[in-house]
């Protein structure tokens, strides 16, 4: 009985299964546990568009058009406050000004405008109308426009036109008939860039 015993266990473990051995296992790498497996991918730079066949794209967020408007609102209110710390919030330090044939920085000839002329007599006057403002971006280039503008906007940018409608009667001229603003993002705002306007303030 114990050599048929013998004879039936040794026929099993001949067939059983095989195992690996530790010395046939793959050589794989090993991480600790909670490493990160695969390599991180680096995003390209964020774009105004893209297609399909680019592969990964980041697109920019869309700029929020009220922003800019409220910045030249802000631009006006500095103005007839006749602050030059709310002035400079809301002008780039680079900015140009065209005001009639005059090309200059524009936070130093705004500045200068408050030596010479007094810009709290508008405080309280309604300087131009929601009707008065025009507000495009890029992909809106020859839409929505009253008149030809002499800015443009690139990607990234913002310009606004503001018809002023105060009456000069009584008083000295202290800003043209229509002031154009090229707006750039800025964090989640914007800046003022450029400035044409068709008028000097001598």
């Amino acid at each position: 009985m114990l050599g048929v015993g013998a004879a039936v266990g040794l026929g099993c473990a001949a067939r059983g299964p095989a195992f690996e051995s530790t010395a046939a296992a793959p050589d794989d790498p090993r991480y600790p546990a909670g490493a990160e497996v695969d390599l991180p991918t680096t995003l390209p730079s964020p774009r105004a568009q893209g297609d399909t066949e680019s592969g990964i794209v980041v697109l920019q967020a869309p700029s929020d058009p009220r922003r800019a408007r409220a910045t030249v609102d802000a631009f006006f209110r500095a103005m007839t406050e006749e602050s030059p710390s709310a002035l400079a919030s809301v002008i780039a330090t680079d900015a140009l000004v065209q005001a009639g044939s005059k090309r200059e920085p524009a936070r130093n000839y705004y500045l200068g405008r408050f030596t010479r002329h007094d810009y709290r007599a508008l405080r309280g006057e309604k300087l131009y109308h929601p009707g008065d403002v025009e507000v495009w971006e890029r992909s809106e280039v020859g839409e929505l426009r009253t008149s030809p503008a002499p800015l443009e906007p690139a990607a990234g940018q913002v310009v606004i036109r503001v018809r002023v409608t105060v009456s000069w009667a009584g008083r000295p001229r202290l800003f043209g008939d229509e002031l154009v603003f090229r707006l750039v993002a800025r964090g989640k705002g914007f800046l003022i860039s450029e400035i044409v306007e068709d008028f000097s303030a001598g």
